[in-house]
């Protein structure tokens, strides 16, 4: 059988990674597991509110001098690009998109 060439962007044939958070069927995982972090390693890695997690959205939102109201957590880039659409985008309105 033929294999995909190597390819530094995605590889379709390269070793599953060790940890795949972006697998909603994984286990759910606690950042302690992956690293050695004292004050965040109670923090769980799953899916959260569709704001995302407050303490999380102060931890954003702090070092930039906005509110953690003006911050939002997504669940991927799929979930980003959703919602800029959904702001940006009324009805009747055309979008161009770009594939890779």
């Amino acid at each position: 059988m033929d294999r995909f060439p190597e390819n530094d962007i995605i590889s379709l044939v390269g070793e599953p990674p060790r940890y795949d958070l972006g697998e909603s069927t994984g286990p759910d995982l606690k950042l302690a597991d992956l690293l050695d972090a004292d004050s965040l390693g109670g923090l769980p890695l799953g899916y959260g509110t569709a704001a995302g997690d407050p303490q999380l959205r102060a931890a954003i939102a702090a070092p930039h001098g906005v509110s953690p109201d003006d911050v939002i957590v997504t669940a991927g880039g799929m979930h980003a690009l959703f919602l800029l659409a959904f702001v940006l985008c009324e009805r009747g309105d055309e979008a161009v998109m770009v594939s890779p």
